[in-house]
């Protein structure tokens, strides 16, 4: 008994240590993925053998008892809550550049709409001035310069509304291509949320499937501000002000859009829930 049982466990710690060395070979193999957190495999001893008339209980060897996980959720949730903050504020930084290609004044630029609107009321005072004079050439001169630069100003707002009307087209047409990309993690999650409560279920721990969902999160978050609660079965709740995106592995709501009230052509976001438009 004392060779089979010496063999047992010599086998049995080939296997645990062939296995950690598996899990080392995972972490290396996912090292460039940022989304990764790295394994380890924990290592306990087996149950022991009772033996009738001995000193105590004879060890039977080693095994791994759990490959953990090693992830701070709490510092995933403060990068998921800065990455819908830098998301919101990139959004805010290229709309600016578009509105100052518009309007070049709000970058410091003195030869925009600003210019014009200076020229046009400093025209009108010089009319007054020449009509105070009373010499007809003077004011036909400063009537002449006015409709010029009325002109100009006039055609001028005409461009910037038209480039205005342009940028909100553009910007709906960004937003229609953000939603289905919000859907398409909204729907990754929930996915990721069944296979991890089966998982769960099984006793097994799903490391790499609780890295696939959090990177499904963390790009969710970086196109809108999303809350995030855990279930006790492993699952997670993702909600949007308040409504619910995802509800662990039981169903989950898409984003849409909504035609704007004052132009349906300008959309706004919606969510589609229970086969309704909130």
């Amino acid at each position: 008994m004392s060779i089979n049982l010496g063999l047992n466990i010599a086998m049995r710690a080939l296997s645990t240590y062939t296995e950690a060395i598996d899990v080392t070979n995972h972490n290396i193999a996912n090292m460039a993925d940022p989304y990764y957190s790295r394994q380890v495999a924990d290592i306990s001893a087996t149950i022991p053998m009772n033996m009738l008339g001995a000193a105590g209980q004879l060890g039977t060897g080693s095994m791994v008892s759990m490959i953990e996980r090693m992830r701070d959720t709490f510092l995933d949730s403060q990068i998921q809550a800065e990455e819908s903050n830098v998301g919101k504020w990139e959004e805010l930084d290229r709309v600016y550049q578009l509105l100052s290609a518009v309007i070049p004044e709000v970058n410091g630029a003195t030869n925009g709409l600003q210019s014009k609107i200076d020229a046009f009321f400093a025209d009108w005072q010089a009319l007054a001035t020449a009509a105070a004079g009373g010499v007809t050439a003077n004011i036909a001169a400063a009537q002449a310069v006015l409709i010029s630069d009325s002109t100009a100003l006039a055609s001028s707002l005409n461009e910037i509304a038209a480039d205005f009307s342009d940028i909100q087209l553009g910007l709906t047409t960004d937003l229609k291509a953000k939603i289905d990309s919000v859907n398409s993690y909204i729907q990754q999650i929930y996915e990721f949320n069944k296979e991890i409560k089966i998982a769960y279920g099984m006793g097994q721990i799903p490391n790499d499937l609780l890295d696939m969902r959090n990177e499904a999160i963390t790009k969710l978050s970086e196109l809108v501000n999303v809350n995030v609660q855990s279930k006790d079965d492993g699952t997670q709740i993702v909600t949007i002000a308040g409504k619910v995106l995802v509800n662990g592995g039981d169903y989950f709501n898409t984003l849409t859009t909504v035609a704007g009230n004052a132009d349906p052509r300008l959309e706004r976001v919606g969510l589609y829930q229970n086969g309704a438009i909130l």
